[in-house]
């Protein structure tokens, strides 16, 4: 069986206490926060490596969290502010995935994926070609 990797990563956004939000998003796949880069001062982005973008946290005993990391993130950031996190990833090549969300501060969100480009195609051409899926 072969692993999934995958990187992702963040806009720059602004949140209302650091500390804080250092602390709980440390929960959620232990991404690296990055501080004021390019002349974004007072803003930070998250990089996820090789395990990739954590959904879902876990606390210090290894419990899962109820709030998932899209549920949480709105609470934390400066009204204005628009957290963006985008992601790629593959399983050898049997599979490559792709996707972006945006949250406000409010936690409304919107999302897309790569997969999305099968529908598209259906409902363009769908009537004169046959489509398959770019995987095994």
């Amino acid at each position: 069986m072969a692993n999934y990797n995958e990187t992702a990563r963040s806009n720059y956004f602004q949140v209302k206490d650091l500390e804080k939000f250092k602390e709980w998003v440390g929960h959620y796949g232990n991404p690296d926060v990055c501080e004021g880069h390019h002349g974004e001062d007072g803003k930070i982005c998250l990089l996820w490596q090789m395990d990739g973008y954590g959904a879902y946290g876990w606390d210090e005993d290894g419990n899962e969290l109820e709030q998932t990391f899209e549920e949480g993130i709105g609470e934390h950031l400066v009204e204005g502010s628009i957290f963006i996190a985008m992601g790629s990833g593959y399983e050898k090549m049997r599979y490559v995935t792709g996707w972006a969300f945006a949250i406000n501060h409010k936690g409304e969100m919107e999302s897309i994926s790569i997969d999305e480009i099968y529908m598209m195609a259906e409902q363009r051409w769908g009537d004169e070609v046959t489509i398959t899926r770019a995987e095994y």
